[in-house]
């Protein structure tokens, strides 16, 4: 079985959405025949990682000019940004639909695209208008109706336009969450029979035992960037003001640890609160950022700040913490999806503005750290049902059912 897999988030990028892409692919590539469409090394927030350039194994890569670096940055300036961004800075991706049918060669037997950025989708729209093939198109993240996405007049009903045209040509179109299933089906219930659901995944391999140990630090850490508006970590710094105020040393054994990219908002909150214990790494491989998980004690996630009905993002650094085995406190909506999964398993969950709450509750790690007090970091076991192996296979068999359709008796 031939599957075209698009996708604009590949390695050698070092992102989220990249590093989902290499759970699903890897075990798709050892049972059929792979090829990648994605683009050329990006920069900035999509720098390469030197060590994931083989991540997929055995595929075929085919790789085209990305343009959004510099005609993006040149555009934006003198147009729009709204406007211009139809449907995101990767708007060039789709229009090399034709060159990226050179290059593929052999007609694919199916097609699999993982959007965001919605210009995968796109380009697999064009790809499956052409080749008439069957299609599973894959949203990590809502698209017209994301909280995130500010759309209005013209600019949203190009959206609009583009989602519907998209989930009308896909045979499939798989989701992250339940949450976001239920969202989807409300507002286009014609669909409801396509929307299925595949999580984001944590590999296998990433259960190796990870005993709890305590050292003259205390670590908390975060991993991933932090950009757009909404969700940052003022409401932890706020938390640890509020201690030190009553107890300027309460915190000289510990250390928070952010390693991520800053956009300039986030770079001004942690500037404005410039604690000595805390510390910020820009620039890391995915390796360090694995195995600084593991050696970390307490492990920090900040969701959007969004109403319930909003909530419905599924974060996948989760599913790194999970493997790391130690807890999460997350700073998220009183009913949203990074909850559902979290709490009472994973660790604690506080909404964005429950300060005295957060505060307690790094009061309580913090002192149960000192008295070594293991069963307060304890966790659950990784759960079965966001294993990487586990949905590949589900995956393989979606696939292979679309394209080996039994012919009428």
């Amino acid at each position: 079985m031939r599957v075209l897999l698009v996708s604009i988030s590949a390695p050698p990028q070092n992102t989220p959405e990249s590093l989902q892409v290499i759970k699903y692919a890897n075990h798709l590539a050892k049972r059929c025949e792979l090829t990648v469409l994605t683009i050329k090394v990006a920069h900035g927030w999509r720098s390469a990682d030197p060590g994931l350039y083989d991540a997929i194994k055995p595929a075929t890569f085919i790789r085209l000019p990305h343009y959004s670096s510099r005609a993006g940055r040149f555009l934006t300036s003198i147009i729009n940004k709204d406007w211009l961004m139809k449907p995101d800075e990767d708007f060039m991706f789709p229009r090399q639909w034709k060159k990226a049918i050179k290059k593929i060669g052999l007609r694919p037997d199916i097609i699999y695209s993982r959007a965001t950025p919605f210009s995968s989708a796109l380009m697999a729209l064009k790809l499956k208008q052409h080749y008439k093939v069957p299609w599973v198109l894959h949203l990590s993240d809502p698209w017209l109706l994301s909280p995130l996405h500010l759309f209005a007049g013209k600019v949203r009903e190009f959206h609009g336009v583009m989602e519907r045209e998209c989930f009308e040509n896909a045979d499939v179109v798989t989701l992250t969450s339940h949450e976001q299933i239920k969202l989807y089906t409300e507002h286009y219930p014609q669909f409801a029979h396509k929307f299925q659901f595949f999580p984001n995944v944590y590999n296998d391999d990433e259960l190796a035992e990870n005993p709890f140990a305590f050292g003259d630090k205390m670590i908390f850490l975060h991993t991933g960037n932090f950009y757009g508006e909404g969700r940052n970590p003022v409401f932890l710094l706020e938390a640890i003001k509020k201690i030190t105020q009553q107890e300027p040393d309460f915190f000289s054994k510990c250390e928070f640890v952010f390693m991520g990219r800053l956009n300039p908002d986030v770079r001004a909150v942690f500037h404005q609160y410039n604690y000595p214990f805390v510390k910020v790494v820009e620039e890391y491989t995915f390796e360090e950022s694995v195995s600084s998980q593991r050696k970390a004690h307490v492990l920090l996630l900040f969701d959007w700040r969004f109403s319930d009905a909003d909530s419905v993002f599924f974060l996948s650094k989760i599913l790194g913490y999970m493997t790391s085995q130690r807890p999460i406190l997350a700073i998220t909506g009183a009913n949203s999806t990074c909850r559902s999964v979290i709490e009472r398993r994973y660790g604690n969950c506080f909404v964005h503005d429950d300060v005295n709450a957060i505060a307690d509750y790094l009061r309580r790690a913090v002192i149960n750290y000192k008295e070594k007090n293991m069963s307060f970091f304890s966790v659950a076991p990784a759960d079965p049902a966001y294993s990487a192996q586990f949905n590949a296979d589900r995956l393989y068999t979606l696939l292979s059912s679309l394209v080996y359709v039994p012919s009428p008796a």
